[in-house]
């Protein structure tokens, strides 16, 4: 995206940022609420939104004795092609793992004035992993002494052992059905992990689906806040203040007289829209009007800086995402403490946008999360591994998440000044899993510029209490390796032979050479998964 004014006026941001709809800035298709895609899919409200996508709720037309909701993934022009290739070479097979994986119920294209538009129809999904995550870290959280927390399962946390194997062995089987296709997904993380939706969607009208991003008459608009400013550590921003609090005040009072002329505009807008009838027939004109008035407060009319309305292949408005409803847990009943198959909600990797065929994985960079990164995404000189053991790395990162409730590595942050070019937050992250899953070998260290500042000539870990100006103790996230983090984080019912399984699985799948890990195959057998295998899956 260029740096020449914005098009629109819209200082509020409701969704992505609309210059990403404007020729020659971005790519993205305009979708709005009441389109009907592909002569049968009619839209009425965004699921979400990404770096390469939005995705939107539809009701599936073409029988319109039965209803049947489906997500909508509009692609932009720029991702497309790579999609569609993705897309045509993922056989339908009988492998158990392809439940576990976002997969296309239907395909087709769609033309605007940024090109064309792959479109996948996809089951609608419920929350992440991420959030189920988070939920379950925050219980436990409190059920720690606030003074003393270290992050252990105490009395009364009902984060399941069982439930997490289960969890870890839907996606493997998901990674497996992709490796098998010889297609890596080099974006392993929580949050390209969702759960299934435990709840007929089929049963509800468009009326009750739409109570979440509807809103009531009486509730009164925050009024938005002013746009952030920069920082210290944004690129191209210097860290004097030469501005003086007048100019400061003066910058303030121009961008709150534009906000209220934008705001004027807005309301002119919504008072010119008709109010439509949600009790007509959904889809309708009437419903389709009345369901945009009603999701107001999650949608940004845009007013161009050139005063000129929208044509009507342009975007007009952007929308906010609403997430179906979902509950932040693993287990259909949460409480469950059995050590037989859990009634485990149904997971499933998505956002496929960075997969990758094999023979290109050397070649192509790894977008995993920060703190899932393996070995060969942080040194540039260590190529990704064209067998897909780049993902089996950021998977046994995401199983120990899963397992401990705690990242195994966290990513430090350091200042533009102190690390420009990031090498000293790859240089700590690099050393911290030194710390953790052991030596890093003398093939890798030849990879790395600057290893001495981190390890010993062995390849151990250097103590980092100096530098960090601390002095860390037992029980601390940053103090021992795998085997102390595990004893003090693994859940209530795990018991040592059990933990001592996971750990040296998970050490298999972090080794430093891409080649010495395991495949998703070998793993699938692995004596920690047993439960899984012979159980078999139990998920909704």
């Amino acid at each position: 995206m260029d740096d020449a004014e914005p098009t629109f006026l819209n200082t509020r941001r409701m969704g992505e940022d609309p210059e990403l709809y404007v020729p020659g800035r971005g790519s993205f298709y305009p979708v709005h609420l009441g389109d009907i895609l592909n002569g049968r899919y009619s839209v009425f409200r965004k699921l979400g939104a990404g770096a390469q996508s939005t995705v939107w709720l539809a009701r599936d037309t073409k029988n319109p004795e039965s209803r049947s909701y489906v997500a909508v993934k509009v692609f932009s022009a720029d991702s497309s092609e790579s999609e569609m290739r993705l897309a045509d070479l993922l056989k339908r097979t009988d492998h158990p793992g392809r439940r576990h994986v976002e997969l296309a119920l239907d395909s087709f294209v769609v033309y605007g004035s940024n090109g064309r538009h792959f479109c996948k129809v996809l089951e609608p999904l419920g929350c992440s992993l991420a959030a189920v995550l988070e939920a379950a870290f925050e219980k436990r959280a409190k059920l720690n002494d606030p003074e003393d927390w270290r992050g252990v399962a105490v009395e009364g946390d009902t984060w399941s052992a069982e439930a997490a194997k289960h969890a870890c062995y839907q996606l493997l089987q998901g990674l497996d059905y992709l490796h098998s296709q010889q297609i890596a997904h080099c974006d392993i993380q929580p949050g390209n992990v969702c759960l299934a939706l435990d709840y007929d969607l089929a049963a509800m009208s468009e009326n009750e689906i739409q109570q979440a991003p509807w809103v009531e008459e009486e509730e009164e608009e925050s009024p938005p806040s002013p746009p952030p400013q920069p920082d210290d550590n944004d690129v191209g921003v210097s860290d004097t203040s030469s501005s003086s609090s007048s100019s400061s005040s003066q910058s303030e009072s121009e961008w709150e007289k534009e906000l209220k002329h934008q705001q004027a505009l807005s309301e002119q807008q919504w008072a010119a829209l008709p109010p439509g009838d949600p009790s007509a027939p959904p889809h309708s004109p009437l419903w389709n009007a009345a369901n945009l008035i009603n999701s107001r407060f999650t949608i940004e009319l845009l007013q161009r800086r050139d005063g000129r309305p929208p044509a009507k292949d342009e975007i007009q408005y952007t929308v906010l995402p609403t997430p179906l409803p979902c509950k932040p847990t693993l287990l259909t009943s949460p409480s469950s403490q059995s050590h037989t198959t859990p009634p485990l909600r149904r997971l499933v990797l998505i956002d496929l946008g960075f997969s990758t065929p094999f023979p290109l994985c050397p070649t192509t960079p790894l977008r995993n999360l920060s703190d899932f990164r393996p070995p060969e995404a942080l040194l540039e000189n260590l190529p990704p591994s064209p067998s897909g053991k780049s993902d089996v790395f950021s998977l046994g990162l995401l199983f120990w998440e899963i397992v401990m409730l705690r990242r195994l590595v966290e990513t430090r942050y350091y200042s533009r000044e102190e690390d420009p070019d990031r090498a000293v937050q790859r240089g700590r992250q690099l050393r911290d899993l030194a710390q953790r899953i052991g030596p890093v070998p003398g093939v890798v260290r030849e990879k790395w510029k600057g290893w001495e500042e981190w390890l010993d000539e062995g390849g151990k870990a250097l103590g980092v209490e100096e530098r960090d100006e601390t002095v860390y103790e037992e029980g601390e996230f940053e103090w021992g390796d795998v085997w102390d983090q595990a004893r003090q984080r693994r859940p209530r019912g795990m018991c040592d032979e059990e933990m001592r399984e996971f750990v040296e699985m998970v050490l298999g799948m972090l080794a430093w050479v891409a080649e010495e890990r395991p495949t998703t195959g070998e793993l699938l057998e692995s004596t920690w998964f047993a439960s899984c295998r012979e159980g078999g899956e139990a998920s909704v």
